[in-house]
């Protein structure tokens, strides 16, 4: 899914990112881009609690993995095609 494509605000973007880049390869994120993402109006608590969303989920996700939980049977995924 395109970003450009969600009807986020600017800042809304800047924050999905962040939370994707965070999920991907947390070292990879600079204090640089943080400076960024202040000067664009993003406070330290938007920031701290993006990525501590991004945090929850992969706990949740690694617990669920190590326990072998998968997806309640009724829940069916389908990808857009």
């Amino acid at each position: 899914m395109e970003i450009d494509q969600i009807n986020f605000s600017e800042k809304e973007k800047r924050l999905f990112a962040l939370a994707v880049k965070a999920h991907a390869d947390p070292y990879s994120v600079t204090d640089d881009e943080f400076a960024q993402l202040r000067e664009a109006g993003v406070t330290d608590s938007e920031l701290v609690e993006t990525i501590e969303v991004v945090n929850l989920g992969d706990g949740i996700n690694r617990f669920c993995d190590t326990l072998g939980i998968g997806p309640d049977a009724f829940l069916t995924y389908e990808m857009p095609g």
